[in-house]
């Protein structure tokens, strides 16, 4: 799909405000991926993201939707989207979604079985406990010139965990919190991410997430690339390859690669197709 473009991959850590700048410049041209914590963030921006990559089960997920899916955002950035899910997304997230929707189903789950042969033709994407680990192993299956990377940190930032545009931020400004400030909610979770160690201060479970995305990088045929710091080994940083500069057309299109109708596998699935 992305036939030798940029791929940018968003994620939702503090280096994606400092590299908002370069996004709004790349972004006629590119292709956006970004993950589900600042969709809606980059929709009130103006930046409407082409992939949005959703895997957290938990209810609170919906709140990275809540204007997406009540069609409230400040413009008509629905159907413009793209979800990818997977079977633990939280399924109100799914079933509200205005746009086209991609499951990506891991390799020898029980669902796979009884299409694994119609299925054998897809593509297979690498994934973690981070959403931003399938969303980088997505871009790098467009068959892009590169990978841009922002707002993709694996560690913290001081008294940051979040972009300002994680919808986490934007709830802690409504009368529904608990939280008075974003600052608030930021400290309580590094309250309960962060371990001391004789070596200093981790956080373990952006460690392990870094590990899986050093995977992703290394098996890439595309070139990584950071905005800012490079969140992990094999990620470059300076000026990106040069690059078709015409726009793209949006929404962009997916080559189908399978000629066996949707319907055919949704029924071989034995899911409902709403």
């Amino acid at each position: 799909a992305a036939n030798g473009r940029t791929v940018i991959v968003a994620g939702a850590g503090p280096t994606l405000d400092e590299g908002l700048s370069t996004v709004r410049r790349l972004y006629p041209a590119s292709i956006l991926v970004a993950v589900d914590t600042v969709a809606e963030g980059l929709v009130n921006a103006e930046i409407v993201p082409d992939f949005v990559v959703s895997v957290d089960p938990r209810p609170e997920s919906i709140m990275h939707f809540q204007y997406l899916l009540n069609g409230r955002s400040k413009n008509a950035a629905g159907g413009a989207m793209t979800l990818v899910f997977t079977p633990i997304t939280h399924p109100e997230v799914v079933r509200r979604f205005a746009g086209r929707r991609l499951l990506a189903i891991p390799r020898n789950h029980f669902l796979l079985k009884p299409a694994q042969e119609t299925l054998a033709r897809k593509g297979v994407l690498t994934s973690g406990g981070s959403v931003s680990v399938l969303a980088a192993a997505l871009a790098a299956a467009l068959d892009p010139a590169c990978v841009c990377l922002t707002g993709v940190d694996f560690r913290t930032a001081p008294g940051r965990f979040y972009s300002r545009l994680a919808s986490y931020h934007r709830a802690a400004d409504t009368s529904e919190s608990r939280f008075t400030s974003p600052e608030l909610l930021e400290h309580e979770i590094q309250s309960r991410e962060i371990r001391d160690t004789p070596d200093g201060e981790i956080a373990p479970r952006l460690k392990n997430y870094a590990s899986d995305f050093r995977h992703v990088v290394s098996e890439s045929a595309a070139p990584f690339y950071a905005l800012g710091r490079a969140p992990v080994e094999g990620v470059r940083t300076g000026d990106l390859p040069a690059v078709t500069t015409e726009p793209l057309r949006r929404p962009i299109e997916i080559p189908e690669n399978d000629p066996t109708p949707v319907p055919d596998i949704i029924a071989m699935l034995g899911i409902s197709a709403s």
